[in-house]
């Protein structure tokens, strides 16, 4: 057998012990809670409204150690972090995945969730740039203290002069 067959061979082989694995598996219900197109929505609200410089609070609960956090963001990033909690050890938190630092880290915490088919997602967002104020994920309905909650307080657009924003508002 020539190298080229033998490829296609193996790929072949893989492909279709892939879609057998996952045929095998137990299917997981559908997300209940906030629909993922109510997401999708609010998330390009807040893309089209994002102000390039904010300031907001991040408070996650769950059965983990409690991350509150004074965030200021630019259009380059996080600027500066601010622990409102005194934490012992500052490295538990290096984590972004499970400890968002801005907005956008938020909205990608929740799009993980939806992937993965979380049972319970509820979402409540802010009306005018559309962000999540408040989010509840229970990814398995029967674990117990898997539960996790996020929320955005104190949120302050940053009226410079780079602000998309207040470009678009002020034309």
């Amino acid at each position: 057998m020539r190298g080229k067959d033998f490829t296609l061979l193996l790929t072949l082989f893989i492909a279709a012990g892939a879609t057998l694995a996952l045929a095998l598996l137990p299917a997981r219900p559908a997300t209940t809670g906030t629909s993922y197109e109510e997401f999708q929505a609010h998330r390009e609200v807040w893309a089209r409204q994002r102000p390039a410089n904010y300031s907001v609070s991040v408070e996650k609960s769950c059965f983990c150690p409690r991350w509150s956090v004074r965030v200021t963001v630019s259009a380059a990033g996080v600027q500066s972090l601010r622990f409102l909690n005194d934490p012992d050890d500052r490295s538990v938190y290096a984590d972004h995945r499970y400890y968002p630092r801005d907005i956008d880290e938020v909205f990608s915490l929740i799009d993980a969730a939806y992937l993965s088919r979380a049972y319970k997602i509820d979402l409540t967002f802010d009306d005018a740039y559309g962000y999540p104020v408040r989010t509840v994920i229970d990814q398995n309905h029967d674990t117990v203290d898997d539960e996790q909650a996020i929320t955005l307080s104190a949120f302050e657009p940053s009226m410079s002069a780079n602000n998309s924003l207040e470009r678009t508002r002020g034309e």
